[in-house]
């Protein structure tokens, strides 16, 4: 990756605050507020922790759609932006790098959380569950349906990387964990995790956004450790070039996060 590593880390950083934003608005208003309309609901209130849903009238697998409406909105969105990447000759830079982590944070988000929220018994998923028979049966498939999706997003993700990281093993390793740790630590990890504990309902909805933010996103934090030598032809390394705009953008969605999304809002 050859651009230098503090312009690097700014325009890494300003891409993660926008992916992590657009994962976290598609999970809780796309996903569980589009489902909540579309099954006879009421939006109530949103926040980056929860979607307050009126489920008053509406059938158990109505109220299962809602739950479940946050997953189905991220791994679409991430499949979408996987296939739109875009595949233009010539030298990677920062409109592929933001497909590819707007991919990568909102399938390993969606597929992470379908993983963990059932194998904690707490969140999105453990509701699903409630009322069905043989809930640890449910439970277990569940649970082996996110990994094994989050897997798959895992070797994917590496592949389309992995050409674009240079040819000299520490570097390559050095730009992967540039790329992923500074999203999942610093937005991931802190901003989104600021912003959930403003939430006004409480830690656990605290906890059931660290679930999906930090425990579903495990594996953008985990991908540098499966960078190898390179095994066949090295492409042009990736680029990511200062860019204003991004640098307003990532500020204005943080300011946005802290003092609107965390706290929540009515409708």
């Amino acid at each position: 990756m050859e651009t230098s590593t503090r312009s690097t880390a700014i325009t890494t950083l300003a891409m993660g605050v926008a992916a992590y934003f657009v994962a976290t608005v598609g999970h809780e208003g796309l996903g569980h507020g589009g489902a909540c309309v579309l099954v006879g609901g009421k939006a109530l209130r949103m926040s980056s922790a929860w979607f307050d849903c009126d489920k008053t009238g509406l059938s158990e697998w109505g109220v299962r759609a809602v739950e479940a409406g946050g997953t189905v909105a991220n791994l679409l969105i991430g499949a979408l932006s996987l296939a739109t990447m875009p595949r233009a000759p010539g030298r990677p830079g920062n409109r592929w790098y933001a497909h590819w982590l707007f991919a990568a944070v909102n399938l390993f988000m969606g597929a992470g959380y379908l993983m963990t929220s059932p194998l904690a018994n707490h969140g999105d998923w453990a509701d699903f569950i409630v009322g069905l028979p043989r809930p640890l049966l449910v439970r277990m498939a569940l649970t082996l349906a996110g990994a094994v999706i989050s897997a798959a997003a895992l070797r994917v993700l590496l592949r389309r990387l992995d050409p674009h990281l240079g040819a000299e093993l520490p570097a390559r390793v050095s730009a992967a964990r540039v790329l992923c740790w500074i999203p999942y630590g610093a937005v991931g990890g802190v901003l989104f995790s600021v912003a959930a504990l403003r939430n006004a309902e409480g830690m656990q909805f605290a906890l059931s956004s660290a679930l999906a933010t930090l425990g579903g996103t495990f594996f953008l934090a985990w991908l540098p450790a499966w960078v190898k030598a390179p095994r066949g032809e090295v492409e042009r390394p990736l680029e990511l070039a200062p860019m204003p705009a991004w640098v307003l953008t990532g500020a204005a969605l943080t300011a946005l996060t802290l003092g609107v999304l965390g706290p929540g809002f009515h409708f």
